[in-house]
């Protein structure tokens, strides 16, 4: 169970760094604004246009969401927590993968990489839990 816990608190730790960005306008421009050069300077397919502001509140609605989920899974690594989140990292990686496919830069395949691997952490330290 130990090491369940770990997990749990580690991908919960990934997921604030990464969406605590995306909470507020500043934030959420800059990172995707980084993802995209990164994105050019690699040669990598697929392109991203400057956000409307709808599109900017729900970047940072997802910031937002994201950030209260990572906080609850620091703070209280319960199995069935870690489950969910396991299952969702899978949905989140398939939206982001349609996405790619659709002409969102490649980079992001990085994301769908790290939601299916603390899939696959966080399932394989619960399976005794």
């Amino acid at each position: 169970m130990r090491s369940a816990t770990r997990a749990l608190r580690f991908w919960a730790a990934v997921d604030l760094i990464v969406t605590l960005p995306l909470a507020v306008p500043p934030g959420a421009r800059l990172l995707l604004e980084t993802l995209t050069d990164l994105n050019d300077r690699l040669g990598l397919p697929g392109a991203a246009a400057t956000l409307p502001a709808i599109g900017m509140l729900f970047a940072c609605l997802t910031g937002a969401l994201g950030v209260t989920w990572a906080l609850a899974r620091l703070y209280h690594p319960e199995p069935l927590l870690g489950r969910i989140d396991g299952w969702a990292r899978v949905w989140v990686g398939a939206v982001i993968f349609g996405a790619v496919l659709d002409g969102l830069p490649a980079v992001f395949l990085l994301f769908v990489a790290t939601e299916w691997l603390g899939t696959l952490h966080q399932l394989w330290c619960l399976r005794r839990a």
